[in-house]
């Protein structure tokens, strides 16, 4: 797990799985609470140098999608470096939270917050019962899905389908995978999910309601 902020003075909050992908959430400027987007694509490191293939930048809040080429630096468990992204220079330092241990037990409950796709912002409240099913309604949206623990670091897996006319463009259903993240307190998550040809997707960040 990497944090830290961008040359833009954007919140990050980054994490590499263990085949290389990654997904890098960045905020609205000087907001660090509000969301607005994700830097997603693969990493390629060897001797401090990060290259990355079919990167994907899909700023929910500002519904612009591009494909940017970033490179980078970085130093193993300390600090990572991502440069090319419309949100600036990514400078980032290591947290070991990403080693502890995900659990169902831990993630279910209701979560209420703020969710954007390219189209659309909204409240939603997200009810995740202990076997990791999750349902969701907002204005525009139903939610349906699935969270699973990852067995090499402390995130979940997330399969999450949205329906509604509004809710993320062209109407119908569209069904999106991603992942999620509690935070070391277990009050606020961290979600974000983008269809197959990442050209539609979903960030969310709300806080714990209920157990």
């Amino acid at each position: 797990m990497w944090v830290g902020s961008t040359s833009s003075n954007r919140t990050v909050t980054g994490f590499v799985l263990d085949d290389g992908s990654y997904w890098f959430l960045y905020s609205l400027p000087n907001s660090g609470a509000t969301l607005a987007g994700v830097l997603q694509g693969k990493f390629t490191a060897a001797n401090g140098i990060l290259s990355t293939a079919s990167t994907v930048d899909l700023n929910a809040l500002g519904n612009s999608r591009t494909e940017p080429s970033v490179a980078g630096t970085y130093q193993t468990k300390k600090t990572l470096t991502l440069n090319g992204a419309a949100a600036g220079t990514f400078n980032t330092g290591y947290s070991s939270q990403y080693e502890g241990t995900p659990s169902l037990a831990k993630l279910a409950g209701v979560f209420k917050g703020s969710y954007a796709t390219r189209t659309m912002t909204d409240s939603v409240s997200f009810s995740i019962n202990a076997n990791g099913t999750v349902v969701g309604t907002s204005t525009s949206c139903t939610f349906s899905g699935k969270f699973s623990p990852r067995s090499t670091a402390n995130l979940y897996d997330m399969g999450l389908t949205l329906t509604g006319t509004g809710c993320i463009g062209g109407g119908g259903s569209v069904e999106l995978n991603g992942i999620a993240y509690l935070d070391a307190a277990g009050t606020t998550l961290y979600t974000v999910g983008l269809e197959g040809n990442r050209d539609r997707g979903m960030i969310f960040n709300g806080l714990r309601v209920q157990q």
